[in-house]
């Protein structure tokens, strides 16, 4: 049976490999340098990583601790995800960010709403306003009339 690391690994790999693939094919050349700034060193971290993974002999006893905390982390990036789909990344980034600080990792209110207004200022000033880059704006807000 295929254990849940290799199956992980391979999985990243894929996808770094499907977001290249699409932006190289339909994405007009401007629009494709970010996914290739991200994908193309994703594919080389996550292929390392899952030749790796088929290299060990044997794989590590899993704890039940150290299962809980990985469903907790996949809860959290679906989370994540559906926050993104359904507002967009402008405001589920810092949504997001902060409900993990005070969550998951139990910080104060005031390092939490640092983080998301840090988040908001690299989503908002760096990436769309500087770089020009358009980040996908959710569902709910155009169905609402707020774009």
């Amino acid at each position: 049976m295929i254990e849940g690391r290799i199956i992980t690994a391979g999985v990243m790999l894929a996808l770094f490999v499907t977001a290249v693939a699409i932006a190289v094919m339909y994405f007009a050349p401007g629009a494709r340098t970010l996914p290739l700034v991200i994908g193309i060193p994703g594919i080389l971290l996550s292929g390392i990583q899952f030749i790796s993974e088929l290299r060990q002999k044997e794989g590590k006893k899993v704890s039940a601790e150290d299962r809980r905390a990985e469903i907790g982390m996949v809860l959290w990036f679906t989370g994540f995800v559906a926050a993104v789909i359904a507002v967009g990344f402008i405001i589920a980034s810092p949504i997001m960010v902060a409900a993990y600080m005070l969550i998951a990792t139990r910080e104060k209110w005031l390092t939490a709403i640092i983080g998301a207004v840090l988040v908001w200022a690299i989503m908002d000033l760096v990436f769309e306003r500087s770089l020009g880059l358009v980040l996908f704006e959710g569902l709910l807000p155009p169905m609402l009339g707020f774009y």
